[in-house]
């Protein structure tokens, strides 16, 4: 399994790059996104495409594997993907600014399917402080224009799982040929026929957008291990 981490761009605020923003005392984006994937998928492959500031992330992390994109500030995010050094494997394209749950991706891993994308049904409340602002900004898409079985308006999350099969046939065409963002991608593969399956992880995951969206989704996993502890716990 090739894990693409896409992180070429600015980030939404500051100035160090998202993947080494912490989200716990001891825990950047990256170091959570690298657990998560590890603990599901058995031995995979890191590949981090960067472009700004990506030598600090080179520095931290010296033992991914690494892309660096020269021309990122004028180029779009399939320019970022289409630089991947493998898109022939079972691949997984992920944002280097979100975090999921490790049931999410467990949930993603049980899919018997070619392409599986992760939305969030209930991504405008995913957060109870989330802006009309952040609302219009977020990336969404209409499920009955890829799927016969849903429908409604679903926040994409940038979580992309590909079979080998589906890989390869991206790796003979380039940007140029399919658009500029992720939403493209899907709207190609669609038209190509291929069936697209959606997992919805339903609040289930963070971007940095909103310090309130991470501060959730760091509480909310503190309560579910309080919870786990409950029939254990005599005194606290």
């Amino acid at each position: 399994m090739d894990i693409l981490f896409l992180g070429a761009g600015k980030p939404a605020s500051g100035t160090k790059p998202s993947a080494l923003k912490r989200i716990a005392t001891h825990a950047t984006v990256i170091d959570w996104q690298i657990h998560s994937f590890r603990s599901v998928f058995d031995d995979p492959t890191f590949h981090f495409l960067g472009g700004y500031h990506v030598e600090e992330v080179i520095n931290a992390y010296p033992h991914l594997n690494f892309v660096v994109i020269p021309d990122w500030r004028d180029k779009s995010v399939l320019h970022t993907l289409f630089h991947a050094p493998s898109l022939g494997n079972d691949t997984l394209i992920t944002y280097s600014d979100t975090i999921f749950r490790k049931e999410c991706l467990s949930a993603l891993a049980s899919f018997d399917a070619d392409i599986v994308v992760g939305v969030d049904s209930n991504w405008r409340f995913r957060y109870n402080s989330r802006t009309e602002e952040d609302r219009q900004a977020a990336e969404t898409l209409r499920m009955e224009d890829y799927s016969s079985l849903q429908t409604g308006i679903s926040e994409f999350s940038g979580l992309i799982y590909l079979s080998a099969r589906v890989a390869s046939v991206i790796s003979e065409n380039d940007e140029s040929e399919i658009g500029t963002n992720l939403l493209d991608l899907l709207n190609y593969l669609k038209e190509s026929g291929y069936n697209i399956d959606f997992l919805d992880v339903a609040g289930h995951w963070a971007e940095l957008n909103s310090p309130a969206d991470i501060s959730r989704f760091v509480l909310g996993t503190k309560a579910e291990t309080l919870d786990r502890l409950r029939p254990v716990v005599r005194r606290a």
